[in-house]
């Protein structure tokens, strides 16, 4: 569901490239979890990166105080999105994390709602 969501969305998707470090970090897992080897995985992340516009880290450093101080109880991996949404007035982020929701300044969006946004626009 997720591949679909991103391969087909008509939306901007914007990906902080210091979010490639976070994908980096858990690669073996999300392997295993897909079932993918190491080599399709990597032809699979560039397949999804290329439907999104990745943002360098100097576009949000200015809201990186702030977003470290948001997710600073939550988690401090996470801050690079938060700011980016912060850098960009009206985004939200996409994230199944409930730890993460419990920040208020930004909107956080689950995959089933997008899911059943999808569906409804279909």
């Amino acid at each position: 569901m997720t591949r679909r969501l991103i391969l087909e969305s008509d939306r901007r998707l914007l990906f902080p490239r210091k979010g490639l470090e976070e994908v980096e970090k858990y690669r073996v897992e999300l392997c295993r979890r897909t079932g993918l080897a190491q080599k399709s995985f990597v032809r699979l992340l560039e397949r999804l990166l290329a439907c999104m516009e990745r943002v360098k880290d100097e576009t949000f450093e200015t809201h990186l105080k702030n977003a470290d101080e948001l997710v600073k109880d939550i988690d401090p991996d996470d801050a690079a999105f938060i700011a980016c949404c912060l850098a960009f007035p009206g985004s939200v982020l996409w994230s199944d994390d409930k730890a993460l929701q419990q920040q208020d300044a930004i909107r956080i969006v689950t995959t089933e709602e997008l899911r059943a946004e999808f569906s409804s626009a279909a």
